[in-house]
């Protein structure tokens, strides 16, 4: 069955699937998304997804009052118009909306909203071990993009993965902005793991302040871990005996392999898998998850 995407509240398909010529996400990168899964039929973390998109609204100047509540109209009429109760994933797009060419976006309040759905992704894409590549290219500097921005302007991380892909990896790491750490993956904020302390780079570094990345923090915290922000260089990364991807479709996924570097698995990482798949379970009733 073909899925229904909404645009501006109306639902489209096919070659509806339309967006204006001069609309600013399309010719800028001027807008913000959000990626939420869906267990169930149930989004699962939405109030986290939407308290970001509302910090990056009010960096780009756009009013959350023209947004929010159109946001989750959309976001419910997709729940609506598919059948999700085996799964999927929401990408919630909010652009400033159309204009005349030129970068000013004074006197433009007609944000456009939408919602494009796509499928779970399948149990063998799911299970396939990460391998990942360390690329020169940097995060930009925390003041020139927020790391509360989940920006729609990714040519970065689309040439990061091109990278990794053409060295046969799935995953690419970028560096911070003075390129001596490590500050995320492509599509991922990284954790690792030391002498059973979880480390993972600061938002200072160009990291985006990721929903999972949170989830985690705050669960290992309450479990009496230790986990903790620092800059992770080269010399750390030569310590660490795992290394996570962290993300809201995926939840917790071990690296397998970073450049020529073999990671073995981790029972602290099982763990945490299955933390996350039971808070899944507790909100929405099932998980598509694989169990570790």
């Amino acid at each position: 069955m073909e899925l229904v995407d909404i645009i501006d509240g109306a639902p489209v398909k096919g070659d509806a699937r339309v967006l204006p010529l001069r609309d600013r996400s399309f010719l800028y990168g001027d807008g913000l998304f959000e990626t939420i899964a869906v267990h169930g039929g149930v989004p699962f973390g939405l109030d986290d997804h939407l308290d970001r998109l509302t910090r990056g609204l009010k960096v780009m100047g756009v009013a959350p009052s023209l947004v929010l509540a159109r946001a989750e109209r959309s976001l419910a009429a997709a729940l609506q118009h598919n059948d999700l109760t085996s799964g999927g994933v929401l990408r919630l797009t909010v652009s400033r909306g159309t204009g005349v060419r030129g970068l000013s976006s004074r006197g433009l309040d007609q944000p456009l909203v939408a919602v494009l759905v796509g499928a779970a992704p399948g149990a063998e894409a799911l299970r396939q071990p990460r391998t990942a590549v360390t690329t020169k290219r940097r995060r930009p500097h925390p003041e020139t993009l927020s790391p509360h921005l989940k920006c729609a302007q990714y040519l970065g991380a689309i040439l990061a993965t091109d990278e990794a892909e053409t060295a046969g990896r799935n995953e690419a790491l970028l560096l911070d902005w003075q390129g001596t750490s490590v500050a995320c993956a492509t599509i991922a904020n990284i954790f690792v793991l030391i002498d059973e302390t979880l480390i993972t780079p600061p938002l200072s570094t160009g990291a985006l302040a990721g929903t999972m990345r949170a989830r985690l923090m705050a669960m290992a915290a309450a479990e009496g871990r230790e986990v903790r922000e620092d800059l992770i260089t080269a010399d750390l990364l030569a310590k660490a005996s795992a290394l996570f991807l962290t993300n809201a479709v995926r939840g917790i996924v071990p690296c397998a392999q970073l450049d020529d570097r073999h990671f073995a698995a981790s029972a602290l990482g099982a763990h945490l898998q299955q933390r996350v798949r039971a808070q899944i379970i507790a909100a929405c009733g099932t998980c598509w998850l694989p169990a570790p």
